[in-house]
């Protein structure tokens, strides 16, 4: 999966610690980014001697296979424009406007004010990751709910996959991804890229 920029933002699947250790060498950068997602105990034992290329970062567990149910929208919840994109955390994107054009996001806005959003932070295609972010002074209120239900009814009228991913131990994120109808789970590591530390 690459971002807007297409830069690689992580590897996914069973490969030799040999291709994944060259391509950590391939996508390393400046800065903490690039991440490979590790299906295996083995791999990862294997992968936790390169330790001068990855960073270990604990379990998650990805989300899919959402159920067809449709749930119906709320009032609350509109769409995300460029004025809400400009003061949410869109990576890999240029500008709200190219975030606008080739992406999607729903939220609930009040006054002008974007106070939860769920969001696709990857160009549309057949399947999309979610980002679901409410602001703290908002929190319990259903808006991470409600906001991401709209970018499921989307995804399900648009014929797109939606996946989900979260740490393990995020009871709350977790509990939501199932509330939304996610019917598969798959339990992961993540092994981060070390980024080049500069002279």
């Amino acid at each position: 999966m690459r971002n807007g920029r297409r830069q690689v933002s992580f590897l996914a699947g069973e490969v030799d610690v040999g291709f994944a250790a060259e391509a950590a060498s391939l996508v390393q950068t400046a800065n903490w980014g690039p991440c490979l997602s590790l299906p295996s105990k083995d791999w990862g034992d294997e992968l936790k001697k390169l330790d001068d290329r990855f960073h270990f970062d604990g379990s998650m567990i990805t989300f899919s296979g959402l159920s067809t149910a449709v749930e119906s929208g709320s009032k609350e919840v509109t769409r995300l424009e460029e004025p809400h994109l400009e003061q949410i955390d869109i990576q890999g994107w240029d500008n709200a406007a190219e975030f606008a054009r080739r992406s999607a996001g729903f939220g609930i806005v009040a006054e002008g004010k974007v106070l939860s959003y769920a969001i696709s932070n990857f160009d549309l295609s057949d399947s999309i990751e979610v980002a679901v972010w409410t602001s703290p002074d908002h929190l319990r209120k259903h808006f991470a709910y409600k906001s991401a239900s709209a970018l499921m009814r989307f995804c399900r009228e648009s014929d797109i996959a939606p996946q989900w991913t979260s740490w393990s131990g995020n009871t709350a994120a977790c509990s939501l991804a199932r509330s939304l109808g996610f019917t598969r789970e798959i339990a992961h590591d993540w092994a981060f890229v070390k980024p080049i530390i500069q002279a």
